[in-house]
This record gives structure tokens, sequence and C-alpha cells, in this order.
């Protein structure tokens, strides 16, 4: 896959799978696209997921007049009736769904209409436009409303049919009303003995079965052969009659009234063979000039049908545009292939018509080829401008300019392309942008540059302020001169009134200054670490002398004043440094060791008398207690401290119930 084809929206790429992904996300919103695509997509599977999700049947009507796929347009056909049953159907305004069912005329569409529709006028209406017995008797067996029920019933002819409903699992009065409708006494006969029908229904049959054999009396011997005769003769006389067809349908009735005599008088043997031969030959006659009037006009439709397909096909020809599918055009000349030959002038001229319509449609598509592969051509620079105008770093000015040469290059073939000037826009947005990037870019390094400056000559002043500061400090030293080594190296952006070699020697020069005081700094710093020795020895000498005593307080007083004195003194040689703390850390632990000891044992003897002292809070012997009390005090102060993480607590513990002694036996002394 191209970058071409990845700025283009899904629905566009080049794979057909990507394409039907993009239209099966695709929902109501998005009618006019799915028309577009159902309508100019190569693929069919693409064009029939498109027809599938529309909506508007009057796009899919449109649809399916133009496409060239059999199996397509009558999808998209059928899609169309099924939405406008629908609408038909539902409770929709009635106007709309008026408007639906004109445009329904399937039969079987028709009658769920009749039988499911929200609106009683819209039921009413298609069940008047419902034909044939066999839909209508399903609207009577499945309809829920009971009108149409009985108005579909009322229509129905066929005795068949109605003998369906009478023996059916239906309902009772539906199975009446239709046996009220047959008037054969066979069909009557096969209600009354079906088991399937009601029992009030089979006696109904019976009861009619009887009326029907009550009507008619018997004929004459006499009279019977008579009448015989005279029909006889009717039918001899038509065989000279030049209107055959007519005549075939007066026989038809004769043979009726024959066939009924014939029931009660055996006719004479020499009439019954003149009159079964004269209806044969009238009959036949009849059925051979049916025969071939039939073949003449399945002729003369067929060559109708040709020449309408062949116009169809010239239309849809010349109705091709630029944006229609190589396809179209393939697949209506392969049906003009399949299409019978036939010998006519018409035939002739419309041949002419739809290969000049060919050609016309080819060279239009050729010249929409050329048109979208420069367009391709154009976008591709117009991609490559906005991927410029957007490129970090930004880049130089005659890359640009070259992307310019090309398009001058092309613009002149595209300039009836109106596409073109949406290119022509973007290019020169791209073109803004980057030029506006430049200038941000420019901006960006005289500042820099600026900034650099203030930066170089802010540490030439530190690199100077260092050198003759009273008080050095040697990290903050090595801090600078590294970055003096640093700008040396590299002095980073400057302006073009700035010379490079004078600021690396002006950042040398203070270099040097600094580095010579920090030096002498370290030079005094080694005998300062020579002198700490003796001060370090003598602080462990003192510190070793303490575990040889068991004044465990006063371990405890000297301990924080041997750590700050070696901490005033720390540093040292690196040879002596390491062995002298060790030394001093070991004899610091025991020491610590010991004192821990010594004020845990503080602390739980300060607790013994918080718990004494707990106990004489609410004590009403004013004089006694308050003696005891102090008593306890001074032994408090003389157990010593305590560790410090203790110390507060512990000693709010104590004072709380002294405090709440003394002030309840002031008040009591105050009430005397």
């Amino acid at each position: 896959m191209d970058i071409l084809d990845r700025l283009r929206p899904r629905w566009r790429r080049s794979d057909p799978e990507v394409r039907a992904a993009a239209v099966r996300e695709m929902g109501v919103r998005d009618q006019a696209r799915l028309e577009t695509i159902a309508r100019s997509d190569p693929d069919a599977r693409v064009r029939r997921i498109a027809i599938k999700k529309l909506e508007d049947p009057e796009r899919l009507d449109g649809l399916a007049q133009g496409e060239t796929n059999e199996d397509l347009r009558a999808f998209a056909t059928e899609r169309a009736r099924e939405i406008r049953a629908a609408v038909a159907s539902s409770d929709a305004s009635l106007a709309e769904c008026e408007a639906a069912l004109a445009c329904v005329s399937d039969e079987h569409r028709l009658a769920a209409i009749a039988m499911t529709a929200a609106h009683e006028t819209i039921r009413h209406a298609a069940l008047a436009r419902t034909t044939g017995d066999r839909v209508l008797r399903d609207v009577v067996r499945n309809a829920a409303d009971p009108m149409i029920r009985r108005a579909a019933l009322a229509r129905i002819e066929d005795p068949a049919i109605l003998r369906s409903i009478a023996v059916g699992d239906g309902r009772t009065d539906l199975a009446l009303q239709a046996l009220e409708r047959i008037t054969d006494a066979t069909m009557l006969r096969a209600v009354a003995d079906s088991r399937t029908a009601p029992k009030s229904v089979r006696q109904r049959a019976r009861t009619l079965l009887a009326a029907s054999a009550g009507d008619r009396l018997p004929i004459g011997m006499k009279e019977g052969r008579a009448r015989q005769l005279e029909l006889c003769l009717v039918v001899e006389k038509l065989t000279v009659t030049r209107d055959l067809l007519e005549a075939a349908k007066q026989v038809r009735t004769v043979q009726q009234e024959w066939a009924g005599i014939a029931r009660d008088v055996e006719p004479r043997e020499d009439v019954a063979h003149r009159f079964h031969k004269a209806c044969d030959e009238i009959l036949d006659e009849a059925g051979s000039r049916a025969r071939r009037e039939d073949e003449a006009e399945t002729a003369r439709r067929a060559l109708q049908e040709n020449l309408a397909v062949r116009t169809s096909l010239c239309e849809r020809v010349e109705g091709l545009d630029d944006t229609a599918a190589p396809s179209a055009l393939d697949d209506t000349v392969a049906a003009w292939d399949r299409l019978a030959p036939v010998t006519d002038d018409r035939v002739a001229a419309l041949a002419r018509r739809f290969r000049l319509a060919c050609e016309n449609a080819t060279a239009r598509r050729q010249q929409r080829g050329a048109r979208q592969a420069l367009l391709a051509k154009l976008e591709a620079v117009v991609v490559e401008a906005e991927a410029l105008a957007a490129a970090v770093p930004v880049p130089a000015e005659k890359t640009w300019q070259a992307l310019e040469k090309r398009w001058t290059a092309l613009a002149p073939s595209a300039a009836e392309i109106p596409d073109a000037v949406a290119l022509r826009r973007r290019l020169e947005s791209a073109g803004e942008e980057l030029t506006r990037r430049q200038h941000e870019a420019d901006a960006r390094r005289g500042e820099a540059q600026r900034q650099n400056v203030t930066r170089l000559e802010a540490l030439c002043a530190r690199l100077h302020d260092l050198a003759n500061a009273e008080s050095f400090d040697a990290k903050v030293a090595r801090r600078e001169l590294q970055k003096a080594e640093a700008v040396i190296a590299d002095p980073g952006p400057l302006p073009a009134s700035e010379r490079r070699p004078a600021w690396v020697k002006r950042v040398s020069e203070s270099r040097d200054e600094l580095l010579r005081r920090l030096r002498q700094a370290e030079e005094a710093d080694e005998w300062r670490r020579w002198a700490n020795v003796t001060a370090q020895e003598e602080i462990i000498r003192r510190a070793e002398a303490l575990l040889e005593s068991n004044d465990l307080a006063e371990i405890t007083r000297q301990l924080g004043r041997l750590h700050e004195e070696w901490a005033a003194v720390a540093s040292a040689p690196a040879d002596k440094a390491q062995s002298l703390w060790e030394r001093f850390r070991s004899a610091r632990n025991e020491l610590r060791k010991r004192s821990d000891a010594h004020l845990a044992e503080n602390l739980e003897k300060k607790r013994g008398l918080c718990a004494q002292v707990a106990g004489l809070a609410e004590s009403t012997a004013w004089n006694e207690t308050a003696e005891l009390i102090k008593r306890l005090q001074a032994e408090w102060k003389e157990i010593g401290p305590v560790p410090t993480r203790h110390a507060q607590a512990v000693w709010r513990e104590f004072r709380a119930p002294c405090d709440t002694f003394f002030d309840r036996r002031k008040a009591h002394f105050a009430r005397l």
C-alpha cells in the first residue's frame, strides 16, 4: 500500500476487504456515501454490502436501473420492495404508508401488509389490490382483523380453495362462510365426508348437499333424445362458422348440457357419434388456430422484448459517466452479445447506436484515467509539501523550491480539473506554514544566541568571583570548572557579531584564575587533614578511656560531645582516614550500646514513677499526698535522661496527674 492509498478514507482504499469492512461500519447518517459506493465501487461484493445498508427505496430504485450486474440489480429491487412493505406496515404517518403501498405490487407482500399493517385504511387498500385465491386464503387464515378476514373470504372464487378453508383447522365461523360459497356437489360431498372439518361444518355440508340434489327434476326419454338431437344439429352448424374460437366456447357450453341430459337419458348411438365428431372437429380446429396465433404472438413479443433490451442497453451505456467502473461497460457488452440474433432493420440501427455509445464511454473512461493519474502526481507533490512543512528540524529553502518546480511542471495540464484547485490551496497552505516555521526557527535561533552570550558572560563572572572570594567552596569551584571546560570545547551558538575564539580565550583565562585558587585551597586542605590526625587520635583515646568506666550517666553525657568533636575534624589523609574512623566507630558503637541500655533503664524507672503518681490525682489527703508527690519529683530528677523519642510522652504522663492533684488542692484550700 503506497502513501497515497493510506491517506485516502478506508472506503476508498485499493483493498476490497478494507473497503468492505468500512462499509459495514457505516450507519443511517452515511446514506449518501453508501449510495456512491453502491454505484461506483469496482467490487460487486462491496456494492452488495452498501446496497444492504441503504434505507431509502428511491435510492435503491435508481441503483437497480443503473446496475449492470443482474444479481445486484435484483437484490437492489428486492431490498426496495422490502423497505416499502415495512414502511406500509409500520405505524408511520398515513401519508407515508400510502405512498409506500402505492409502490408495492407483489401479491405476497400486499397480503402481508393486509394482515399486519398498523393503519386500518392501509390494510383494506392492500387487500383490495391482492389477487389470487391462494394468497387470499393466506389472508383469511392469518389476518388478525376480522373485517379483513371476511373481506378476503368474500373474494375467493375457487371452490377447491373454499373447500380447503372449510375443512381446515381455522375458525369455525370462517369455515361455515366458506362452505356457503360452495355450490359444486362434489366439493360439498368432500366437505361432508372430511374427518378434519368441524362437526357443525360437516352437518351444514350434508344439508346443502341434500338441497342441491332436490333442485333438479329428472327429464323424460322422449324429451331428452329430442333435446340431444337439437344439440347435435347446433354443433354441426358451428363447424362452418369462421369464428372458431367463439364456436369452441359454444361447444363447451353445449357439451355441459349434453352431459347433464346423458345422466338421465342414454343418447342414440348415431346421434352421439355425430355430436362427438362435430365437437372434436371444432375443438381441434380451434386449438390449432389458437396455437398458431400464440406462436405468432410469441414471436412478436420476443422481437419487441429483444428490441426493448437492446434499447435499454444502449441507454445504459449512454448513461455511463467517467466515474463508472470498467466492469460496467464490460458487463453491458457481454449482455448485448448474449442476446439472440434477430434480422431486423431496427436491430441494425440499435447495433450502430450501441457501438458508438461504447466508443464514447471508453473515451470518457480513458480521459478520466489520465486526469486521475495527473491528480495522483499532484497529490503526491502536495503530500510531500505538507510533510515538509511539518518536518523537524525545519528543512532548507532549496528543498521547498524543488517541490515548487515539480508542481509548476504538472500544473498547466490540470488547469481544467476542479480538484486541482483544492490541491493548489493545500500546497499554498503548506508553503505558508513552512515560511512561518522558518521565521519562528530564526527567532528561536537568535534568542538562543543571545541567551548563550548571557550564559557565557555569567560563567566568566562566576569564575572570577569564586577565584577572588574570601570564603572558598572547592565543590562549587570544581562544578564551575567543569562547565568552563565544556564551554571551551563548544561555546554554543553565537551571533555573527561575536567571535568564537575571543570567547574561548576569555573563558580559558577565567578558568585558569579559578584553577590556581583551587590548587591553593587544596594544598591548605591537605595540611588541615594532617593536623586533624592528632585531634582524631585524641578523641579516640578519650572514647576508649570511657569504655573502661562504669559511670553510665557520664558515658551518656560524653557520647554526644565526642560525636560533635569528631564531626569538626572528620577529614584526614586518605591513607589514615579509614583506620582512624574504624577505631572511633567501634568505640562509639560500644558506648552507644551502653548508653541505650542506661536510657532504657531510666525509661522503665520513670514509667514506674508514672504508675505511682497516676493513683494520686484524685487523692484528698492533701498534705500527705503533696509530700509524696514532691519526693517522687525529686526522684524523677535523679534518674536522669531517657531516649529522646520517649522523653516528651513519659514526661506528660508523669506531669498530668501531678498538675491535676495540685490544681484540686489549690481549689480546695481556696474554698476554706
